[in-house]
Order: C-alpha cells, then structure tokens, then sequence
C-alpha cells in the first residue's frame, strides 16, 4: 500500500514539475496549479507531521513581509495591483514542497521537459526562417496572449542580427545545459550522450536568440572549459582568468550601452528608482509591496514592475529584500562551497549564477520557473550529496 501511494507521490511529482517547466505561463494544458495543489494534498496524506520548520519559517517570513510592506505602500498612499500581490504571494507560496524536501527530488525529473522545451524552441525557429505560412500562424498565437508569452523578433548582439524565438521559460534550460557541458568536458562516460544533450540545449537558447540566452551560452562553455584548465593547468588558469573578466566586461559594456530600444527602456527605468529616492526614501527601508504602482519613463505608464529585478525586490521590500536574495542566493553558495561532497555541485551552482546573472534584468525569478529553479537546487542539496552522476 505505501508503495502504491509513493508511486502515485512519483508521478504526481513529475507531472507538476513537467507542467511547470513545459508550461510555465499554463496556456496548454491548464494544469499547473491543479497539480501543484494535488501534490500538496499527497504530501500532506504521505508525511503531513514530517515537514521541515526550517523552511516552514521562511516561507512564513517571506509571505509576512510581502503582507507588511504592502501595508506600509498603502499608508504611503500608493496605488496597487492586488493582483500583482496575489501572483507574488502565490509564487512564493510553491516553496512550501520545500517543507517536505526529504521526500521529493526533481533532479532526474527536470530532463524531460528541458528537452521538450528545447526540441519546440529549435521547430519554432525552424518554422520562422522556413515555412512563410506557418510563421503567420505562430505569430498570431504568441501574440494572442498578453503580455505574449512566446517573443518572435529580430534582435541585435554585438552588431550582428539574429532571429529570436523566445518562450518565456526558456532561460530554465541553462542548468541543464550546465550540467551537461560540464560532464562532456570533464567525465568519461556518456559522452555521446552529454555531447547530444549540451548541442541540444545550447541550440535552443541560440534560437532564443535575446542577448540573455546568447550570452548564457558564452558563460556556460567558458565556464566549463575554465573549469577543465583549472584541473588540468592550474598556472595557465590564472594566466586566462584575468583576460575573460576583461572579454566579459567589454561584452557587457557593448551590451549595456548598444542601441537598442530595450536599452533605452531599462536606462530610462533608471530614472524612476532616482525619483522615488528624491520623493519617498523611506520606501527603500519598508517597501511598498508587490504590485505597487509608480511611473516608468521607460514604459511611459504606471506599472507594477519593471525590468530591473533586484532593484525592484528593493523597491518591493525594502530591506526585507535581504530575505529573498538570501534564499535565491544561498544553494549557490552551499553548492560551490560543497563542490567536493556533491558530483554536479560545480555546474549546478554555475547554472544557478547564471540563472540569477540572467534575472537581473529580466523578469525570470519571482515566478514559477524561478521556483522551480529554486526547488531544484534545494532538493539536490538534499539528495545530491554523493550521488553518482
């Protein structure tokens, strides 16, 4: 019997994980959150008094100074979006599987829908550049949501133009693409198969085409390869170092200052943060809340976010943004500073970084797909240790 209701745990657990990466934005099959409740429930029936305080009292924390700071935002006399506090509320609250996080491990889960998720992003691509026809009715059903969730354009890096189809979770994909790069370039076996998985996902974020998924895969095979020289030619390692950080700097520099209308909306975002200091400085002590409402140079509106995400925690939580960054933050770290003890503790703490690198001026961490991040490594700290891989 108990293995029966582990077996229906197991499966509930890979179909909520594959929903949730596959269908972050829930327009195909509508599940997610049906799921996400269903899973709760077995837990609950499986090992309801088994839970972890320690994340119990996170999540209380975070979910309490969301609460908080919206309050102070209305005693402040700002606007809001409640339903923009609803979402973050809800978002956070998908943290709560962490509570049984002894008995849940997305590790070998998150694999399939990675691959699903890439194998689409590489037809859609294939479709815009090939199929005229097709390409019509793709563009009519990105843009029949809004805001799209499926970005098709041309974009400009360093200069030179490429298509972009971007899906919005796409970004999830750096982990994966971490992992397998890592073990291609610094283990023996599968290599056929590392070789296939890292071509794979490293042509899905080319066809993702945004300077984010460009970059990311700069930052994925340079770190891989750094890594493989620090283990074989450690003096030639800090001979190079010195010259990637530069070669990042300029990329980031051409990046930041290339024109472009995304540029100018995340500089003239800049703006905003300035004012808000100038009017109401007390806001970046206290927060005024999820969905609070101020105008954007940028989007020439009010609206309840914008594109710089850490400084909108800030903006958001005030110092109670410290919290957050500590839990988005910390299984990085642990990860690194654990590398000995966990097989694939380098290129998932790296994937981790590069994910948080990428939210930072992109809305990719406080939603699903951020959580789910979130729970990955979590878990894998849980489960990873000594894990053959």
């Amino acid at each position: 019997m108990v293995i029966r209701k582990n077996r229906i745990l197991n499966f509930v657990l890979n179909l909520f994980v594959t929903v949730a990466i596959f269908d972050a934005a829930n327009i195909f099959t509508g599940m997610k959150l049906k799921l996400f409740l269903f899973l709760l429930l077995c837990l609950l029936f499986l090992y309801g008094k088994k839970i972890n305080i320690k994340y119990l009292k996170i999540l209380c924390i975070i979910e309490c100074i969301s609460l908080l700071s919206f309050l102070w935002g209305r005693l402040y006399g700002f606007n809001h979006e409640v339903n923009f506090l609803q979402q973050y509320l809800t978002t956070f609250f998908l943290l709560s599987l962490l509570l049984w996080n002894k008995y849940i491990n997305i590790n070998k889960i998150i694999w399939l829908p990675s691959i699903l998720l890439s194998v689409a992003t590489i037809i859609c691509y294939v479709i815009i550049l090939n199929f005229p026809e097709l390409r019509i009715l793709l563009e009519e059903f990105a843009y029949s949501k809004e805001p799209p969730v499926i970005y098709l354009s041309e974009r400009t890096f360093l200069g030179r133009e490429f298509v972009s189809v971007y899906y919005t979770p796409l970004i999830f994909i750096v982990i994966p693409a971490c992992v397998n790069v890592f073990k291609l370039l610094n283990q023996c076996k599968n290599r056929l198969m590392n070789f296939f998985l890292s071509l794979l996902f490293c042509t899905a974020l080319f066809c993702g085409g945004n300077r984010t998924c460009l970059l990311s895969i700069i930052m994925i095979i340079g770190g891989a390869l750094l890594y493989r020289i620090w283990c074989t030619h450690r003096w030639l390692f800090h001979i190079i170092v010195p010259f990637v950080f530069c070669i990042l700097a300029m990329l980031m520099y051409n990046l930041m200052t290339d024109e472009e209308s995304s540029n100018e909306t995340k500089l003239d975002h800049m703006e905003t943060y300035y004012q808000l200091l100038s009017k109401s400085p007390q806001v970046y002590i206290t927060g005024m809340g999820p969905g609070g409402m101020v105008y954007s140079k940028g989007f020439g509106s009010e609206v309840p976010l914008m594109e710089w995400t850490y400084l909108e925690l800030l903006r958001f939580y005030g110092i109670g943004c410290l919290v957050i960054l500590f839990v988005c933050f910390y299984p990085i770290y642990f990860l690194w500073k654990k590398r000995a003890e966990y097989p694939l503790g380098i290129p998932i703490s790296m994937g981790g970084a590069i994910y948080m690198f990428a939210s930072a001026t992109n809305p990719y961490l406080i939603n699903s797909t951020g959580m789910i991040v979130l729970i990955y490594m979590y878990t894998y700290m849980e489960h990873g240790r000594y894990d053959k891989n």
